[in-house]
């Protein structure tokens, strides 16, 4: 199953990186949850493009551990 992280939003699209690949796509805003903001991982479930917060989560926290060891 495909996974992509949003980079940002441009007019009716979401800007995605594909989690695996790292290949962008432009994903239709209307097929992606409303509550999907930038940075959110989103996976395909029954034509919806749904946020997928584990994976969310671990990356958020991944990149505040990051940014804590670099202002240190």
């Amino acid at each position: 199953m495909d996974k992509f992280i949003i980079d940002r939003f441009e007019g009716a699209y979401a800007i995605c990186e594909n989690y695996y690949t790292k290949e962008f796509i432009n994903i239709p805003i209307s097929q992606i949850s409303t509550d999907a903001k930038e940075g959110s991982v989103i996976k395909l479930v029954n034509s919806i493009y749904e946020i997928d917060f584990d994976d969310t989560k671990s990356i958020t926290s991944r990149i505040k551990d990051k940014m804590n060891k670099l202002w240190k």
